[in-house]
């Protein structure tokens, strides 16, 4: 009987070891944390204010970039810009503000090692936190730490659910997690054991409930990024789901550290004892079961996630039944099998660590990974690379209508020419009927008529061309003013045509004559003259109006209005092309400026916060 005795308490000594070794690491884990205090306030209130400056001057260029009427479709792709700017500060202020919640939980818990379970629905999670807690240690057939501490205190962290958190009391009216229910929370429950908070959270994968008020993934993820250690339970009957499997990519991105716990490492086993009845024993699946499930369980992850840091991850198989049964009847063998043991092994080397550099790394790794987040961007939102990206997207798109303005110069010059060269000889018609009524027009005034006819029809034929590029009407060329040109039209004016026509025709001229005969010749002696008809053939010479010279006037001027025209084009096209997008440009150069300022201080700021 006293050997059976002392082999009885050789086994418990094993068992009350391992819980006196695990609440001695958690107890000088409190006394080291008491005295440490966190705080980033001031970096705190400078991310709110280079936030909030960046917010307030974008709302202010907006104000100033922004038109009435109609805008074009470079105006419409800014407008989306400034759209996109705002939503991603409103993610930023938002992420700042579950960051600045995760920095109040770290400082809340700062005393403790705050250790977060999560997993699947009925992976034991409750379960697993109750047994460490004590709930079989305080009945146990042997003295132990457990019945020597203060009662354990349960609470909830965050409800996210009308229906809360589910505990329940024992008969001595202690309060412990629910078991064995489907889908036991929905709070971030946790409890205290000396300087180890444990918290238990919803199952991943949860069914979301008409009483929710948050998603129950959500809640989870985001608490994970501020706990100091991540226990990640899977069922060893199911091992690896996706669905449970996709919180290591996060932790990950974290950089966080995880420790796999396959669950329900055991089976039953039945036996007939010596009367003849059937025993049902609780069993450990055996070493090499386990070591395949643990490195299955490994391999499933790199392959899923190549990128996983393997480092930042162990798994372990573990029997919480088995424990428990080990603890009720003091079998140190059994609660061996059930390495349990082994787990509290590594909660216990994590609290024996530098604690205090452990709670400092992860404030700063959560005020990092906000700074990083808020310039790179996350699946949720995007960052300060995607405004820069955003506004270089706005940038290319300007630069493409520049560049199909540019593109424009010959064919407008052909179309201007056809329609200045209509309305040329529509105008130069009118004219050469005034000048048949008797008018003189003037080099002069044909060179100024047909500069104001080129001018006139080059604005619209640009206008047209211009709207149709950029998606606006004939407005867009209000307020734009086209140069002249290098050079003017010159003239030599329309003048009336003349044509000379020769008319030949037989004048009758009386002249004197000789004397004929005796008589004439004396008579002519007494001074008589005689004189007859001759008749001559003449040519006279007409002008006759045969039009004006608008023929000559045409073929004057269109080579310099050709010329004229294809400069001028030219010239107006490239100033509009750099002068009408200037405003849309600075806009997109100031806040390209302002969003590179901010992220460059947000830098200087996670820099200043990894040093300190």
């Amino acid at each position: 009987m006293q050997e059976a005795s002392q082999e009885s308490k050789q086994e418990n000594s094993y068992i009350v070891s391992k819980a006196d070794g695990f609440i001695s690491a958690l107890d000088r884990a409190g006394q080291e944390l008491t005295a440490f205090e966190q705080t980033l306030n001031q970096m705190d209130g400078d991310i709110v204010k280079r936030i909030r400056q960046f917010s307030d001057e974008c709302a202010a260029l907006s104000v100033r970039f922004k038109k009435s009427g109609q805008m074009t479709a470079v105006d419409e792709a800014l407008n989306v810009t400034l759209a996109e700017i705002a939503s991603a500060v409103a993610s930023w202020q938002m992420a700042f503000e579950k960051n600045r919640s995760g920095k109040k939980f770290m400082i809340e818990h700062q005393k403790y090692l705050a250790t977060m379970v999560f997993g699947a629905v009925k992976a034991g999670k409750s379960t697993l936190g109750n047994f460490l807690a004590g709930r079989e240690f305080l009945s146990a057939p042997f003295d132990n730490r457990y019945k020597h501490l203060p009662v354990t205190e349960f609470s909830s962290q965050e409800q996210a659910r009308k229906t809360g958190g589910m505990t329940e009391k024992d008969s001595e009216g202690r309060r412990w997690f629910c078991e064995g229910v489907t889908d036991t929370t929905g709070d971030i429950q946790y409890f205290t054991l000396s300087g180890l908070r444990w918290f238990d959270s919803p199952g991943t994968g949860s069914l979301g409930t008409a009483d929710d008020f948050r998603k129950m993934d959500e809640m989870v993820k985001e608490y994970l990024n501020y706990v100091d250690l991540c226990i990640f339970l899977i069922n060893s009957s199911e091992p690896g789901l996706t669905e449970d499997m996709k919180y290591m990519k996060f932790l990950n991105a974290s950089n966080q550290e995880a420790l796999v716990v396959i669950t329900k490492s055991d089976f039953f086993d039945e036996d007939v004892d010596d009367d003849g009845n059937i025993v049902s024993e609780t069993r450990p699946k055996d070493d090499k079961t386990r070591k395949m499930q643990e490195d299955d369980m490994c391999q499933r992850l790199r392959k899923q996630y190549p990128d996983l840091d393997s480092s930042k991850y162990r798994a372990i198989s573990i029997s919480t039944g088995l424990a428990k049964d080990a603890v009720k009847n003091g079998d140190a063998r059994k609660f061996r099998e059930s390495h349990l043991d082994l787990l509290m092994d590594r909660i216990s080397e994590k609290a024996a660590k530098n604690i205090i550099e452990l709670k400092k790394k992860r404030p700063r790794e959560a005020f990092g990974k906000f700074v990083a987040d808020v310039r790179n961007g996350t699946e949720d939102f995007g960052g300060i690379a995607a405004v820069l990206a955003s506004l270089d997207k706005a940038q290319k798109n300007i630069d493409g209508f520049k560049k199909e303005i540019g593109n424009k110069t010959r064919l407008l010059t052909q179309n201007i020419l056809s329609v200045v060269k209509s309305a040329m000889e529509k105008e130069l018609v009118d004219l050469s009927a005034e000048v048949s009524r008797g008018r003189s027009i003037s080099g002069n005034e044909i060179s100024g008529m047909l500069m104001e006819i080129t001018s006139r029809e080059m604005k619209k034929v640009i206008g047209r061309a211009i709207g149709d590029i950029i998606g606006q009407n004939l407005n867009v060329m209000q307020g734009i003013t086209l140069s002249a040109g290098s050079a003017g039209i010159h003239s030599s004016g329309v003048s009336q045509r003349y044509t000379e026509v020769e008319h030949q025709y037989v004048e009758a001229v009386v002249g004197t004559r000789d004397p004929r005969g005796i008589i004439e010749h004396v008579q002519s002696w007494f001074g008589k003259t005689f004189s007859a008809v001759y008749y001559e053939q003449r040519t006279k010479v007409e002008k006759i109006a045969s039009g004006t010279n608008i023929e000559d006037v045409l073929d004057e001027v269109l080579p310099q209005v050709k010329s004229y025209v294809q400069d001028t084009v030219r010239e107006n096209l490239d100033n509009i092309a750099n002068n009408f997008f200037r405003t849309q440009e600075r806009f997109i150069a100031e806040i390209r400026n302002k969003a590179k300022a901010l992220s460059s201080s947000l830098e200087g700021i996670s820099k200043k916060v990894a040093d300190d």
